[in-house]
């Protein structure tokens, strides 16, 4: 995924001469906010910033939040079942970047901390985390 921000900046610049990386920036929602905070902090080009909506910053207090509101205990099967089969994918993409859950790989999430990160950007960073979300709440943006 970040390789793919990686190269549409490659083929924007390429294919728009009069466009200079210095006038781009990573833009991103909910786990596209993840992609674009990683692309531009592990990225061998530096765009101009950052705006994040909603960003996922955390992947082990994501996790946890997800599994929290799956194993609910007033939910109905249901409900539970259909939280599963919601977020299911969405855990999925997250084991991409850390090979499992905290449980099986309590040492793939160190790299995704928003501490971690936080020290690794470098240019202007404009964070809007957004009161409606449901699945990265307004608190991990804090």
């Amino acid at each position: 995924m970040i390789q793919e921000h990686h190269q549409s900046v490659d083929l924007v610049l390429k294919n728009r001469p009069e466009i200079s990386q210095q006038q781009l920036a990573y833009f991103g929602v909910s786990l596209g906010g993840f992609i674009s905070l990683h692309s531009q902090v592990l990225g061998a080009r530096s765009l101009a910033g950052i705006v994040l909506k909603s960003p996922l910053l955390d992947l082990k207090r994501q996790w946890q939040y997800i599994e929290g509101l799956v194993s609910l205990g007033t939910l109905s099967a249901n409900i539970s079942t259909g939280f599963q089969a919601f977020f299911d994918p969405y855990l999925r993409r997250i084991s991409v970047f850390t090979a499992g859950s905290p449980a099986v790989s309590p040492s793939g999430f160190s790299s995704y901390t928003l501490e971690s990160i936080s020290k690794k950007i470098n240019v202007p960073t404009l964070l809007l985390p957004a009161s409606w979300a449901t699945i990265v709440p307004f608190d991990h943006a804090q």
